[in-house]
């Protein structure tokens, strides 16, 4: 037992290794982004006791648009967005460099 308190240990998390390699490391943090706007989105959607037929119906979107916001966070075009944030009661922040450029 001696042995092994005295051995260091290498060791790194499954993230750090595959954060390595650069273009594994992009593909992870953009899918990380999603997970989080499908999870605000899901978030959002539950608090307002709106079902997604609903909230579609009310947009003039189709059901699978609100369900692939809350899922997937799927590609969707700008002005459907803003239509769903706005509809949600929230709204988008652009800031760069700690700076808000605009409020949506």
């Amino acid at each position: 037992m001696k042995a092994l308190k005295n051995k260091k240990i290498n060791y790194k998390s499954t993230y750090d290794r595959m954060a390595s390699n650069s273009k594994t490391k992009a593909r992870m943090e953009e899918d990380y982004a999603k997970l989080l706007l499908s999870e605000m989105f899901l978030t959002l959607i539950e608090k307002d006791g709106t079902s997604v037929r609903e909230l579609a119906k009310e947009l003039h979107l189709s059901p699978a648009t609100i369900q692939n916001l809350k899922t997937d966070g799927t590609s969707i075009r700008l002005e459907t967005l803003l239509k769903v944030i706005k509809r949600l009661g929230a709204s988008l922040k652009i800031e760069k460099d700690g700076k808000v450029l605009a409020t949506i």
